[in-house]
């Protein structure tokens, strides 16, 4: 393992983009050597506030001359790529997002918070955009532009989630249940069928 002193958002890492798409094919190049098992390379997690959060490429096997070259191939690689990453879409303020989403012709239009992203480990709970959605005089009028903004949990779902997930837990036991009945099911239709073969094998043998 080489600890990289990078530390990059997954909007700046898209392997369909240089310079991380030459850097991961680099990947099947290192792992094709005989003695090693796998390669990866580790963009780190910006948004979690630890200091060992880093770039970090991992390469593993038993040959450890070919571990200790592919490794510091990559983490080369890696570094010296380090100013070439750029953000995969537009990015811009919030307030100027509103105001693009709001002039633009086209549906739907996306903004997308990438430190409070639900998808990506965020807790989901950051009321700062919505507050600011709230205060646009647009948004005040029933006639104004329609949005939705995704995801705010709110009290009374927690209270129904929580009410409810003692039936979803009934309901998955018994689906287990009927999925181990089907293959217990299927085995012993394997076993009466192989038993009914075998008898009709000795009364051939017998006549």
């Amino acid at each position: 393992m080489i600890p990289v002193p990078i530390l990059l958002p997954g909007e700046k890492t898209s392997t369909r983009i240089e310079p991380e798409k030459s850097l991961y094919e680099q990947i099947p190049l290192v792992t094709q050597n005989e003695g090693i098992v796998d390669a990866a390379i580790l963009v780190g997690y910006p948004w979690a506030d630890e200091f060992r959060n880093h770039g970090v490429v991992m390469v593993t096997g038993d040959n450890k001359k070919a571990v200790t070259s592919g490794a510091e191939k990559l983490a080369n690689q890696f570094w010296e790529s380090r100013n070439d990453f750029k953000f995969v879409a537009p990015t811009t303020t919030l307030d100027e997002s509103l105001k693009l989403a709001l002039k633009s012709k086209l549906n739907p239009f996306i903004i997308s918070d990438m430190g409070d992203n639900p998808t990506a480990g965020g807790a989901g709970d950051v009321t700062h955009t919505l507050n600011q959605l709230l205060l646009r005089s647009e948004f005040k009028n029933s006639n104004g532009p329609s949005l939705i903004y995704a995801s705010i949990p709110g009290p009374d779902l927690i209270k129904k989630a929580y009410r409810f997930r003692s039936w979803f837990f009934l309901l998955k036991v018994m689906l287990e249940l009927l999925l181990m009945t089907d293959i217990a099911l299927q085995f012993f239709c394997q076993e009466k069928l192989h038993r009914l073969k075998k008898e009709i094998l000795m009364l051939k043998l017998k006549l």
